[in-house]
């Protein structure tokens, strides 16, 4: 940041010297300016911006003369004006912390997790009409076919497409059998890698919340695949939950967490657990979407833990918000029919 200042200071420095005729003109164009701005870009390359946009300046800055400089320096002013504008915007979006550097380790795991996000369910219905042809291969005699559905149902690497790859496993011919229990090992593969690349983002950045969350998702994307045995699925629940304590420790403001922390306290079936945080939770400044989930993991937990009277409290503090969440209105409903 130190040689970013000294850089546009020298820049300044120049234009005022052109300015009070103490260069000249000539100088200015051939020399001066083109070597400023080479320091300038080299600057702006160093505090890791984009390869591209650093190209982009420094042709702004040599061919277009003062015009070009000042495009710059408006750019640099309201660069963090729009980033923070998203920040607010996309507040549940893992956005990347640490720029150009880490783009590569963060872009294999960036994703949300909230399951009752409208497009992840849309996605997720969009790969089972994707997987379902492929269950009827399996019933033909076409082996090329066979290899071909086990392919592509690698590429779609979701919970159904995984269940029909376990199935490969028991059947009579030995070539579906190989290539299904390759797959197999490349989703658990790329699955480990994931992890390991946030691990070490951790590592290099220990105090960076979003690198924890970025790991949490990661341990629980391996968890919703269905891929790991009854031991290991809980053993990555444990471990994205506490990346994603560690995360709040490290920044209160991630209110949205609260919801995560809940539902994965609700999935190991710790209730007392869930309740504490919750609590917390209620307490602190939260959305009011956030709200009703949190009430909805604590209805769940009643249910499960056969407390009617608190299910019963919560339905009724349920049903005074206006969710647009079907599966909370009509669990809410079922619980509080006289059915139940």
């Amino acid at each position: 940041m130190i040689k970013l200042v000294a850089s546009i200071l020298l820049k300044i420095v120049i234009l005022y010297l052109l300015g009070g005729l103490d260069i000249s003109v000539k100088f200015f164009v051939l020399v001066a300016n083109p070597l400023s701005a080479l320091i300038l870009a080299y600057s702006l390359y160093k505090n890791e911006l984009e390869k591209e946009k650093v190209f982009l300046i420094l042709s702004l800055d040599v061919f277009i003369p003062i015009v070009g400089f000042l495009a710059i320096g408006l750019f640099l002013i309201l660069t963090p004006l729009f980033r923070l504008m998203k920040s607010e915007e996309h507040s549940d979006v893992y956005d990347l912390p640490l720029g150009k550097e880490d783009f590569e380790d963060y872009s294999t795991i960036k994703k949300t997790l909230l399951e009752e996000d409208e497009v992840h369910k849309e996605g997720a219905g969009f790969k089972s009409l994707e997987v379902e042809p492929y269950m009827e291969v399996f019933n033909g005699d076409d082996l090329a076919k066979k290899v071909n559905a086990i392919e592509k149902l690698t590429e779609i690497s979701d919970r159904k497409s995984i269940e029909i790859l376990k199935k490969c496993l028991d059947r009579d011919d030995y070539e579906v059998r190989y290539f299904a229990n390759g797959a197999l090992g490349k989703i658990e593969q790329d699955m480990m890698t994931k992890i390991e690349l946030a691990s070490d983002n951790i590592s290099r950045h220990p105090t960076d919340h979003i690198a924890y969350n970025m790991r949490a998702v990661a341990y629980l994307d391996a968890y919703l695949l269905g891929i790991l045995d009854k031991t290991l699925e809980e053993h990555f629940l444990e471990c994205a939950l506490m990346d994603y304590l560690t995360s709040l420790s490290l920044n209160q403001e991630q209110s949205y967490l609260y919801v995560k922390i809940t539902q994965i306290y609700l999935k190991l079936e710790r209730y007392e657990d869930l309740v504490s945080v919750a609590k917390m939770a209620l307490a602190a400044d939260i959305k009011e979407e956030d709200e009703v989930k949190i009430k909805f993991y604590l209805a769940e937990a009643s249910y499960n833990s056969r407390e009617i009277l608190s299910l019963i409290d919560y339905c009724n503090e349920i049903k005074d918000f206006e969710t647009g969440f079907q599966l909370i209105n009509d669990r809410v409903d079922w619980w509080t029919s006289d059915s139940v």
